[in-house]
């Protein structure tokens, strides 16, 4: 649900600025495409900088192929 609320709040605060900067002409939509380019591209990199580790990677002696077998 906060989810929902966030991503609703940031779009109707980006329809806001939108207008807002719309009013200052061209330039205003150029730079509020490049504000929200660059936050968006700051947020996926800092996605890919803390992204969690797969699995430790076990040697290769303790690695298992499936083809074992044991009672």
């Amino acid at each position: 649900m906060a989810a929902i609320v966030a991503g609703g709040g940031v779009i109707v605060v980006a329809i806001g600025i939108g207008i807002w900067l719309a009013r200052l002409g061209a330039w205003g939509l150029v730079a509020f495409t490049a504000v929200l380019a660059g936050i968006i591209v700051w947020l996926l990199v800092r996605h890919e900088r803390h992204r969690p580790g797969g699995p430790a990677e076990e040697e290769d002696g303790d690695r298992h192929h499936g083809w074992e077998w044991s009672p």
